[in-house]
């Protein structure tokens, strides 16, 4: 029916109804890692933070947005 959770994650059987939801949840299931958009992966969460601060890839993002709102 409508709202059904057909994407089950193979690992946990978690379910999602929506399969990009499913797809980031599979990315990271069963690691302990935290994985920058960039592809760099962190086994600590406070460096994985700290990376994302200064990572290159996720910057372009940042600056649009940041350029919205500090328009003086």
């Amino acid at each position: 029916g409508p709202g059904e959770k057909k994407w089950k994650c193979e690992k946990c059987s978690k379910k999602y109804a929506v399969q990009s939801d499913w797809k980031a949840h599979a990315k990271t299931c069963g690691t302990r890692e935290y994985k920058c958009d960039c592809g760099t992966l962190f086994s600590r969460k406070d460096s994985f933070i700290t990376h994302r601060a200064f990572c290159d890839a996720l910057t372009e993002e940042g600056a649009r947005m940041s350029s919205l709102s500090n328009n003086n």
